[in-house]
């Protein structure tokens, strides 16, 4: 992971690799995510601790952040360290 991207090779077929192949996967895995929060508003953002913050959207979704190096149990489940759940509102 960098924090600047400075350039990069999307694909090249001669040696069989690229960033193409993580972007692809990175879209796969947000999908859902994406998907639960189209069209809604954030309308609470909590912080529960140094590490695990908790975002809520108009829609009922809520979405748990960790960026800690250990897992964190909530009350909706537990969040792998640098994780994220979602958990679809009633």
């Amino acid at each position: 992971a960098q924090n600047v991207f400075y350039g990069s090779l999307y694909w090249d077929d001669i040696i069989g690799r690229g960033a193409k192949t993580d972007i692809i996967k990175m879209v796969e895995e947000y999908k859902d995510y994406f998907e639960s929060v189209k069209n809604a508003t954030i309308i609470d953002h909590k912080v529960l601790t140094e590490n695990v913050r908790k975002t809520i959207f108009s829609n009922g979704v809520s979405v748990y952040v960790n960026y800690g190096d250990t897992d964190y149990t909530t009350e909706d489940g537990v969040v792998a360290a640098r994780g994220y759940i979602t958990v679809k509102g009633a």
